[in-house]
């Protein structure tokens, strides 16, 4: 008791943390003991060398699967304490076994933190807010099973009425999910943006994802002298944490593309590396503008081959659909181009003509001119060489 007759909140603390240790881990999961992680971030604040202390005999106590999301969730001691590594050999992990990645969308989007990347006003909103009612509905997203569940949903540049007419327009066919949880303010990352996710996920009771729309809304601003690389990591780390401290959740992240071109995908995603690179992985939804089609590329850690599909908006649909594979995709948007460009010419163009006017490389015009006229859609006229002239069929 303190002098004043109130309880010492460090003595609460610790009394509540020994009760919560001796309910683990066969007790009820974490999810349904927040006093208990709430008593450990107040030890963590406030006396961290008791806080260590504490963190010492729950890894006694526990599998270091528990162990290892609690600290994850409570987070690191202030003041600087450090907790000490824990080193094991190779020959102890040999004998671990470990669940099976669990997947958001099947096949396509495992449990961890993403990136969701594409250029403005091109639908990569409306292929987020999919997946979150998705998920929250327990229904299909792009075509596979979701991991239904509780979903926070921060579409943070919309109004009410917007995010209204966005769900109203993805015509949900019964009432609209409980589960399906929205705010459209948060505060930033460095004004305890991240902690205030892991309490929402503390405080339901099957927390499957997070969707941040866009991350510029929660990511602090650079200070000046700041390393842009360490920024951007630091960002992504924040969000890795609240992902691994919940085994089955993910969060996906909303951002922008570069405008400059590049060969990897990963590449064009605004920032520097140590953004891209903090994630677990990302998707890049790129299309051209005034097109339907597009690709859908997905990269990770957890998944074993990069996804790349052919994806199509469906203005009846008000929403995104697997078409192909992205190489198919992109084959049929360069045959409809050379179709349109010699039209236009009205005569018989060379294939580096083609690719000039089209900007597709030279090689590939080559190659699908060849093709496109064995399959009847353009007329050749024989010239000595490589010199044959393309016309279209009429």
């Amino acid at each position: 008791m303190t002098a004043t007759g109130t309880v010492d909140p460090i003595a609460r603390a610790v009394a509540l943390t020994h009760s919560f240790i001796e309910g683990l881990p066969d007790s009820a999961p974490l999810f349904l003991q927040p006093d208990g992680l709430e008593a450990l971030r107040v030890l963590r604040d406030c006396d961290p060398a008791t806080y260590l202390l504490q963190l010492g005999a729950i890894r006694q106590r526990t599998p270091r699967h528990v162990s290892e999301t609690i600290y994850r969730q409570v987070g690191p001691p202030k003041n600087g304490a450090r907790v000490a590594p824990e080193i094991f050999n190779a020959a102890q992990l040999a004998g671990e076994e470990f669940k099976a990645v669990k997947y958001l969308v099947d096949g396509l989007i495992p449990e961890g933190a993403f990136l969701l990347a594409g250029r403005p006003k091109i639908g990569k909103s409306w292929l987020a807010i999919d997946i979150a009612l998705s998920v929250a509905m327990g229904d299909h997203c792009l075509g596979r099973e979701t991991a239904g569940g509780d979903v926070l949903l921060l579409p943070l540049e919309d109004t009410r009425r917007r995010l209204h007419s966005r769900l109203a327009l993805l015509r949900v066919r019964q009432s609209w999910p409980a589960s399906l949880q929205c705010a459209l303010h948060w505060p930033r990352i460095d004004e305890g943006g991240a902690d205030e996710l892991a309490k929402w996920c503390d405080k339901v009771k099957a927390p499957k994802l997070i969707v941040v729309d866009t991350l510029a809304k929660i990511r602090p601003p650079r200070q000046r002298n700041e390393d842009p690389y360490a920024s951007d990591y630091a960002v992504g780390a924040a969000l890795k944490q609240v992902s691994d401290s919940r085994p089955g959740l993910t969060v996906i992240a909303v951002t922008h593309l570069r405008k400059a071109e590049a060969d990897d995908p990963i590449d064009k995603i605004t920032g520097t590396l140590g953004l891209s690179g903090a994630f677990d992985g990302a998707m890049v939804l790129d299309r051209k503008r005034n097109e339907s089609t597009g690709v859908l590329k997905i990269v990770g850690r957890d998944i074993e081959h990069d996804v790349d599909l052919g994806v199509e908006w469906a203005p009846e649909l008000t929403r995104w659909r697997i078409i192909g594979d992205a190489a198919e995709v992109k084959a049929s948007a360069a045959r409809r181009q050379i179709l349109a460009c010699i039209r236009e010419a009205k005569e018989a163009m060379l294939p580096r003509e083609i690719a000039e006017e089209t900007g597709l490389p030279r090689g590939s015009v080559r190659h699908l001119v060849r093709k496109m006229h064995g399959d009847g859609l353009l007329v050749r006229h024989e010239g000595t060489g490589r010199n044959h002239r393309y016309g279209v069929r009429t």
